[in-house]
């Protein structure tokens, strides 16, 4: 079945809901703005027992699925960021309410500690309080 043509006015509408994983960014291979927006504070424990970080998007942006596809999201969108060691790090003392960007840095095998030789994902945290 084709699709069906929409009335004169009618334009599509996307998700409000997006969830940003570094692993569907690095199968893309892609770096870059994960979201620009207001943080809303951390989500209750996922399945993995892990919490993750919730913003409300300032600004249209994209995200990747799991096998690497983008998708575009609006601005006003909620916007999940899945935990990772150093954004964890990045976002402590972030207050509920400041503007923040977060970009994907992409892996980078960390050198030394106990996790020598594994890889980390990275990232850059940009805040106006």
């Amino acid at each position: 079945m084709g699709a069906t043509k929409l009335p004169e006015g009618f334009e599509e509408r996307r998700s409000k809901l997006v969830f940003q994983n570094s692993a569907s960014w690095t199968k893309a291979g892609e770096t870059g703005r994960m979201v620009h927006g207001i943080y809303e504070g951390k989500t209750e424990e996922d399945a993995f027992g892990k919490v993750n970080y919730k913003f409300t998007s300032l600004e249209n942006g994209v995200t990747y699925d799991k096998d690497g596809n983008e998708t575009e999201y609006d601005a006003e969108t909620t916007v999940i960021i899945n935990a990772a060691g150093s954004l964890d790090k990045k976002m402590e003392g972030v207050n509920v309410g400041a503007e923040v960007i977060v970009d994907f840095d992409g892996k980078i095998v960390l050198t030394k500690g106990p996790m020598k030789g594994k890889s980390a994902n990275t990232f850059s945290v940009y805040v106006r309080n």
